[in-house]
């Protein structure tokens, strides 16, 4: 059979559902980040339907081939690497579990999220099925419009990442949209593939919880700021009246007590 590359598991169930080799109709996402902060989407879930390939069940979990497998509590997606050991995941409810005909590799599962998964997180998990991320800036490479899916994935993802130092260097060069400042931030705090918020309210809620030694303020070095101020341009309302993104990303630092040094 296929590489199993991700598993279907309830919370407090000791094995798995199902574990198959592929899907499709799962990564659909195409959200940029700029749209999530101008548009908020109030859909409170979305009922996805995926053709799952390369299917192995639970010997676990008995159930008949003529008729559906019906979940209604909460169900874990997890994200499996070479060695089968889980990486990340996302959560799922009302799960539907049907196979093509008995015996068979191939089915459909019908969930519901909370979100619909960015379709630039599939490469990632893919790549970071073989390993995490070695460097910094290995999200350069991915298209303007797809880096949101870097960001999902770190912040879903179990990989380990390097303690938060006072001092914090960010390296600006590679900020030509909102989605790639988050993935600049995470990784100048928490190394390779690092998180550090997807949005303004999780970046600030990360900054609140930064080590301070005696109230003292992080300072944030950020280097190559000009590329930043040229692509964060876009003006945008807000509660106080107009603002460009990169005031709004500044703003952010300073209510949360970050000195920055730009150069």
């Amino acid at each position: 059979m296929a590489d199993v590359k991700y598993k279907l598991r309830a919370p407090d169930a000791v094995g798995s559902i199902l574990e198959f080799a592929d899907m499709d109709g799962f990564f659909v996402g195409n959200r940029s980040s700029y749209e999530n902060f101008e548009r908020p989407d109030e859909t409170p879930s979305y009922r996805l339907s995926l053709a799952v390939h390369g299917l192995k069940t639970s010997p676990e979990w008995e159930w008949h081939y003529d008729e559906p497998l019906n979940l209604p509590g909460d169900v874990n997606l997890e994200i499996l690497n070479e060695d089968g050991n889980s990486i990340g995941g996302y959560d799922l409810w009302n799960v539907k579990i049907a196979l093509a005909s008995p015996g068979a590799c191939a089915g459909n599962v019908q969930a519901t999220v909370s979100w619909l998964p960015h379709a630039g997180a599939r490469s990632v998990w893919e790549s970071w099925r073989v390993a995490p991320p070695a460097d910094t800036n290995q999200w350069w490479s991915i298209p303007i419009g797809r880096r949101e899916g870097w960001v999902e994935v770190a912040r879903i993802s179990r990989i380990s990442v390097r303690p938060v130092g006072r001092g914090i260097v960010l390296d600006g060069r590679g900020i030509v949209d909102l989605a790639s400042f988050f993935c600049a931030i995470g990784e100048a705090v928490h190394g390779p593939g690092g998180y550090f918020g997807s949005n303004f309210m999780a970046l600030f809620d990360c900054l609140r919880r930064l080590p301070r030694a005696d109230g003292s303020p992080v300072h944030l070095r950020w280097l190559d700021f000009a590329v930043a101020e040229r692509h964060l341009s876009r003006v945008v309302d807000t509660e106080t009246g107009p603002a460009r993104y990169i005031d709004i990303v500044l703003e952010t630092l300073s209510d949360a007590d970050v000195a920055v040094i730009l150069e």
